[in-house]
This record gives C-alpha cells, structure tokens and sequence, in this order.
C-alpha cells in the first residue's frame, strides 16, 4: 500500500517509531513550556510593577489632596484679586511647576532630581524604590542597562529657581 503524505511534508510511516523523532518533540514541548513560563513570570512582574508605581501615584495625589483640603491663608494676608482672562490664566502657568519638574513617579515637583539609565529625570527616593524591584525604566519598560542614579545638579537649581519665583508671586 501506498505511504501516505502528512500535510507538512514530512514522509513517514506513523506506525514506525522514530526515537529522535520522539526525542526531538519532547525537547520542542519542553522549550515551548519553558518560554511559556518565562513569558508569564515576565505579565507578572510587569503587573506589579505596575501595580506599585499607581500605589505610588495615588499616595501623590492624596497628598495632594490633603495639603489643598488642609490649606489655609496667612494670618494677615490678604485675598488676591480675582483675576480675569489672560491674567488668571498667566497666573495659574506660573504657580504650575513646568512639566520637566514633575517627577514620573510620583507626579510630584522634585527636590532631589536625579538622572536614570534611560536617560530621563526622578525624584531619588522614588527611581531608587523602584529600582530596588525591578530594572526597567518607569517610563518605557524597557530593561535598563546600568540602575545607577546621578545627581542632576541643573535640573535642581532651576528648580529651586522656580519655587523661589513663585513664593515671591
């Protein structure tokens, strides 16, 4: 009788059994589990990555929240005058931090500005926290070849220029 073809093209027989064909199956699915497992285990340290960095976020914002709840004018101070149109507006970009000042991680302006592997700035509290769990960056995901962190001595000037500005608006 005649052999019969399996689809993929490989010919033969199943009746005959082939050790290595066995062998080099069993290797297949053993790799196939393997990087499965790799696959999960990476969702999974990427979710509570992620999980970790919204707890960080959320703290922020209640923090936020509470020093607005909780504030209160000087003593003897008195109320500015309301504003209107382009002056309101001016008004509020410059009690606003610029976005380069607002750490990643916590959403907050920074006071101790340092500069990551990848090459973008962080509050030093928060990026090393982060880096003592995981060594991606916060920002992109991607793994991170050096997890050191420097000062970034520039960023802090201006920033501390900038609150300056504005205790005195």
């Amino acid at each position: 009788s005649p052999r019969r073809v399996p689809p993929d093209g490989m010919a033969y027989a199943l009746k005959d059994h082939d050790s290595r064909l066995v062998k080099m199956l069993a290797e297949h699915d053993e790799s196939i589990t393997e990087m499965l497992e790799r696959r999960d285990k990476g969702m999974r340290e990427h979710a509570a990555s992620e999980a970790v960095a919204l707890e960080d976020a959320r703290r922020s914002w209640r923090r936020r929240l509470r020093r607005a709840q909780d504030w209160k004018p000087r003593r003897g101070a008195r109320a500015p005058e309301p504003a209107s149109g382009a002056s309101a507006q001016a008004l509020a970009l410059e009690l606003e931090p610029p976005a380069d000042f607002i750490c990643p991680i916590t959403a907050e302006a920074m006071r101790d500005p340092v500069m990551a592997g990848d090459g973008h700035a962080y509050e030093r509290i928060a990026i090393e926290r982060w880096l003592a769990i995981r060594s991606t960056s916060p920002l992109t995901g991607k793994a991170l070849e050096n997890t050191g962190v420097f000062p970034n001595h520039m960023l802090r000037r201006q920033i501390r220029e900038w609150q300056e500005r504005s205790r005195s608006t």
